[in-house]
C-alpha cells in the first residue's frame, strides 16, 4: 500500500446517513406550507358556503312567514300586505339596516282571491346582496281566514 487513504464505504454511508440536507427541508417545508394552505382555503370555503345556506334559509322562512302572516289577516285588509323593496331583519321586521330586502306583490285574481308573491334578497357575504331572490307565491281566498272559518 503506498500511503494513500483509501475511503472506507461503511464511514461514508454512516456521515450522509446521519443527518437531512438543506434541500431536503426546504422541500419538506414547502411541501408543508402548500398543504396547510390549501387546508385553510377549505375551511374559509366551507364557512361560508355554511353562511350562504344560512340566510337562505332564513330568507326562505321570511317569505313563508309572509305569506302565513297573510293567512291570518281579515281577508279584506291583505292588501296592508304589499311592500316594495323593504330591509327586514331575520325575524321579518322592518328594519332601516336589515340584511335581508322583501317585497310583497298582491294580485287581485278575483274579487275572492288573491295571488300573493313573495321575494327575498339575502346576504352572500362581503357586502354582496343575492343574484336571485327566494320567491313564494300563494292563492289566498275568502273563507281561508280563521277568523271567516268560525263564523
Amino acid at each position: 500500500m503506498s500511503g494513500k487513504k483509501r475511503n472506507n464505504p461503511k464511514r461514508r454511508n454512516k456521515k450522509s446517513a446521519s443527518g437531512f440536507t438543506m434541500v431536503e427541508v426546504v422541500v419538506a417545508s414547502a411541501l408543508l406550507i402548500v398543504g396547510v394552505t390549501v387546508l385553510f382555503s377549505a375551511v374559509i370555503t366551507s364557512i361560508r358556503t355554511q353562511h350562504t345556506a344560512s340566510n337562505l334559509y332564513h330568507a326562505t322562512c321570511l317569505a313563508r312567514n309572509r305569506i302565513q302572516r297573510g293567512l291570518s289577516l281579515p281577508f279584506n285588509t291583505l292588501p296592508v300586505l304589499e311592500e316594495s323593496n323593504s330591509f327586514v331583519d331575520q325575524d321579518g321586521n322592518s328594519t332601516t339596516d336589515g340584511p335581508f330586502r322583501r317585497t310583497t306583490i298582491l294580485t287581485e285574481l278575483t274579487s275572492n282571491c288573491y295571488k300573493v308573491k313573495v321575494n327575498v334578497f339575502y346576504p352572500t357575504g362581503g357586502g354582496r346582496v343575492s343574484e336571485k331572490p327566494v320567491t313564494i307565491e300563494s292563492k289566498i281566498s275568502r273563507g281561508m281566514h280563521s277568523e271567516e272559518i268560525e263564523e
